[in-house]
């Protein structure tokens, strides 16, 4: 049972609770420490702690928005989740009124065409159905919201060339936030440099940032299963051999290709446990 405990609680200290929301609730706490430092609209009525409420609800629907592209195929969730808290931010200082589908005093929201935090409009990613569903501080609402955004984000990622098997970075975030806003064209203005400056200065502090060049740290669920029999057995030898100590790493191909590097580190109270990190070739570092 030891060893398990000891690659649960790595795994747990990294990304959150370890279980069917391990992928997602690190995530939105990470993006929730973010979203705080932002500034933001106060709509009239609505108090600190009400504000504060419908933020986390907006950084869950965030992480779980970027459950279908934790996948290794282009940038983590991590960028990608804190690039679509940027630009709801941007758009729209996570102001209620707009969150709630309301008429705001001084912002037109593209004379009516543009709908929820991400100030979507209607295409073929999100036809007029979905769009009209996007609006509103519920649950419901505010998730496809974020789903929206992220398929639109990716997709301009895409169409600049920035997403397939690369990392996000200034430049690349730079190019996609000129290209939601301008419907794709590809070509930063300073404003966009402006905004991808800040993306920069929060990412530097991203939870799966890695001390192996080339490589990020693998959620739990992208872990092969042999991948995760070897982690464990390294941790169960932690304290038995000499070797097992806080750099030592077994490198391997799981059955899908990847390369994987199990890692000891140091984690919460100075204790031992294995971290599985990802390959990622074109990491662009």
């Amino acid at each position: 049972m030891k060893r398990f405990t000891i690659l649960l609680l790595t795994l747990a200290t990294l990304f959150g609770a370890v279980g069917a929301d391990a992928d997602t609730s690190g995530l939105s706490r990470w993006l929730y420490s973010i979203a705080e430092k932002m500034p933001h609209s106060a709509a009239p009525g609505e108090t600190r702690e009400q504000y504060l409420e419908r933020l986390s609800g907006m950084t869950k629907a965030v992480a779980v928005a970027m459950k279908p592209y934790a996948n290794g195929q282009g940038w983590t969730t991590t960028e990608l989740g804190l690039t679509v808290l940027e630009v709801w931010n941007a758009e729209t200082l996570f102001d209620q009124r707009i969150h709630a589908g309301l008429d705001h005093p001084k912002w037109t929201q593209d004379s009516g065409r543009a709908k929820c935090m991400g100030q979507i409009h209607i295409s073929v990613l999100v036809p007029q159905d979905q769009w009209e569903k996007t609006v509103g501080t519920d649950e419901g609402a505010t998730q496809l919201c974020a789903d929206a955004t992220a398929r639109v984000l990716v997709a301009q990622a895409r169409n600049c060339g920035v997403w397939a098997g690369q990392r996000a970075d200034r430049n690349k975030v730079a190019k996609v936030f000129a290209a939601y806003a301008s419907g794709g064209a590809c070509v930063p203005t300073e404003r966009d440099y402006a905004r991808a400056d800040k993306w920069n200065s929060f990412i530097a502090r991203r939870p799966d940032r890695s001390p192996l060049p080339g490589y990020r740290r693998a959620y739990p669920q992208e872990i092969p299963a042999d991948i995760l029999s070897s982690a464990r057995g390294i941790a169960s030898e932690i304290g038995k051999y000499p070797e097992i100590v806080p750099g030592f790493k077994r490198t391997e191909h799981g059955q899908d290709g990847r390369v994987y590097v199990s890692l000891v580190e140091k984690h919460a109270e100075g204790k031992l446990g294995v971290s599985v990190f990802l390959e990622e070739p074109h990491a662009g570092r």
